[in-house]
């Protein structure tokens, strides 16, 4: 993927199919909170796992300039209902419209 390959040449390359390769894609993206492909080639690069072709001006001495922050992933509202439980009867919320 750092090195530009399409979903369809990955999945010949490794021998699977393009929605297996598609379904990691995603799944890495979600647990690493990449927005999409090219957050993934720039975190690695960042991070040194992909390398960079040969005169693409993406060094290491490059990357301290070119480097792009992600930003940190939003926090997520609680669930409706999730907070402590409390003892005793519960009143039910107004209806609404009346």
């Amino acid at each position: 993927m750092a090195q530009g390959l399409t979903n369809r040449q990955i999945s010949r390359t490794l021998a699977l199919t393009e929605g297996t390769v598609k379904s990691h894609f995603n799944r890495i993206c979600h647990k690493l909170a990449l927005r999409n492909r090219v957050d993934a080639v720039i975190l690695a690069y960042e991070t040194g796992v992909g390398a960079a072709p040969a005169g693409c001006g993406a060094g290491p001495a490059d990357r301290a300039v070119t480097a792009v922050r992600r930003p940190a992933p939003a926090a997520t509202a609680p669930a409706v209902g999730a907070g402590p439980r409390r003892s005793g009867s519960r009143t039910p919320p107004p209806r609404a419209g009346g």
